[in-house]
């Protein structure tokens, strides 16, 4: 257990110093790996600071792709779902829509590379956003071919 919470300091100590930086693709994705470790170990707050930091960081001039969104979205919405934090489901859904801005074909990508468990919470999400307007791009059809064992 020691050894876990040195390496959660560790993480979160690389998270505060590249934050005065600029980020590279590279060091986003491993924040989003940190926060996804976070949540596994049930450090919420962590995860929600570092999945918040990396949406404000990269507004408008992103070097996020739409798997990392989606990734932030998914990490967002156990946060939310484990707190019981509305507001958090709803960030989740506004990371889910800048995916969609980029690309619909890598939203069912990342969909269908998912563990049953997961692409219930993330179909949770996609939910959620068609219910307030959005869409899932161009690949509706797409959703048909998700095993029945992950809904």
């Amino acid at each position: 257990m020691r050894t876990l919470t040195k390496f959660a300091a560790l993480a979160l100590l690389l998270v505060a110093i590249t934050a005065g930086c600029k980020r590279t693709v590279d060091d986003n994705r491993e924040a989003i790996q940190t926060a996804e470790t976070a949540i596994e170990n049930a450090q919420y707050d962590q995860a929600l600071d570092i999945c918040e930091s990396l949406v404000k960081e990269n507004a408008g001039d992103s070097l996020l792709s739409a798997n990392d969104y989606c990734r932030i979205a998914l990490a967002m919405k156990k946060i939310s779902d484990a707190t019981d934090n509305g507001d958090i489901t709803a960030s989740a859904v506004n990371c889910y829509r800048s995916a969609e801005a980029l690309s619909g074909d890598s939203i069912m990508s990342f969909l269908s590379s998912l563990q049953p468990a997961d692409a219930s919470i993330f179909l949770n999400i996609m939910l959620i956003a068609s219910s307030q307007g959005a869409t899932f791009g161009d690949s509706v059809e797409g959703i048909d071919t998700i095993p029945a064992d992950s809904i």
